[in-house]
C-alpha cells in the first residue's frame, strides 16, 4: 500500500469515526475496499436513509472494518510516529520562537537517531542535553526545521514502501553543508526529487482556482520539467531549458506559480 493511499484510508476512518457519511459514501466505500455491502442496514433498505441509528451503526461498522485493514499495514507505528512528528514540524515551521523549534528538532533528533542519519554536525548541534544558546549560536533553526519535515517525508516514503521493519540507519539529505559536501547518494536524491514533484502535483490537483483545461495543461508542464531534471543532461543544458517554464508560468495564476517556483529551485540544488 502507498502512503497516498494510507493517507486516504486513515481520512476514510475519520470520516466515520465523525459520522461524516452517508448511504453514498458508505457504498462508495464498500466498492473501494472489497468489502461485503450485505453487512450493511443502510445499504440493503434506502427507506432507512434518514434513520440516524442505523446510520451510525453502519458508521461504526465501517470504522471497524477500515481500522482493521489499515493495522495490517506494514510498520504502521513507526509510520504513524512519523506522521506526528510532520504534522508538529509544520505547525511550528512559521513560529517565531526558536526555543520552541530547536527543541521540537532536537526531540526528533534523539527519538530517531538509529533510523534516519540527519549528518555528524547536525546531530552535534541538536544532540540531547546541549544548552539552548549554544544549538542557537551553530544552527539556523528556522531553515533546519524545514529541512528536517523534508528529511521525515523521504523516511515515510521510505518505511511505507518496506515491507519488513524500518528499525535501520538509513542516510538521508544533509540538512547543514556547512564545511561538508552533501549526500551523494542517488538514490536519496531520486527519493527527494520524487517528493518534490510529488507534492507540486498535488497543489495543482488540489486547486481550485484552476479549471479543467488548466490543470491538465500544468500537470502537462510539469511532467515536461520532471523528465528535463531527471535526464542525464549537464546541469547547465538543463538551466536551459527550464528557462522557457519561467516565461511559461509568469502568465499564469498564483497557484501555478507557487506549485512550481519551490519545486524548480530545490531540483536545481538536487541535480
Amino acid at each position: 500500500m502507498t502512503y497516498r493511499e494510507i493517507v486516504q484510508l486513515q481520512k476514510d476512518i475519520g470520516m466515520c469515526v465523525g459520522f461524516l457519511v452517508g448511504r453514498n459514501e458508505l457504498i462508495d466505500l464498500t466498492e473501494v475496499y472489497g468489502f461485503d455491502a450485505k453487512k450493511f442496514g443502510i445499504l440493503l433498505y434506502p427507506d432507512l436513509e434518514n434513520n440516524l441509528n442505523a446510520m451510525k451503526n453502519d458508521c461504526e461498522l465501517m470504522q471497524k472494518l477500515l481500522q482493521a485493514k489499515l493495522n495490517k499495514v506494514p510498520n504502521l507505528t513507526e509510520i504513524e510516529k512519523v506522521q506526528g512528528y510532520i504534522a508538529e514540524g509544520k505547525k511550528l515551521k512559521n513560529s517565531q520562537d526558536k526555543k520552541e523549534i530547536i527543541g521540537f528538532i532536537s526531540k526528533v533528533n534523539v527519538a530517531l537517531s538509529g533510523e534516519i542519519n540527519l549528518g555528524a554536525q547536525f546531530n552535534a548541534v541538536y544532540a540531547a542535553g546541549v544548552p539552548y544558546e549554544a544549538t542557537l549560536f551553530n544552527s539556523n533553526p528556522s531553515n533546519d526545521i524545514i529541512g528536517l519535515l523534508e528529511c521525515l517525508e523521504i523516511h515515510l516514503e521510505r518505511i511505507c514502501n518496506s515491507k519488513t521493519s524500518s528499525q535501520q540507519s538509513i542516510p538521508l539529505v544533509q540538512i547543514h553543508n556547512q564545511n561538508q559536501n552533501i549526500n551523494s547518494n542517488q538514490n536519496v536524491n531520486q527519493t527527494s526529487i520524487d517528493i518534490v514533484f510529488k507534492n507540486a502535483r498535488e497543489k495543482i490537483e488540489e486547486s481550485e482556482a484552476l479549471s479543467e483545461a488548466e490543470t491538465k495543461e500544468a500537470l502537462e508542464k510539469l511532467q515536461e520539467l520532471e523528465a528535463i531534471i531527471k535526464s542525464d543532461e549537464k546541469r547547465k543544458v538543463k538551466w536551459s531549458k527550464i528557462g522557457s517554464f519561467f516565461k511559461w508560468f509568469a502568465d499564469k495564476s498564483v497557484d501555478v506559480a507557487v506549485a512550481f517556483m519551490p519545486m524548480i529551485v530545490k531540483s536545481l540544488e538536487l541535480m
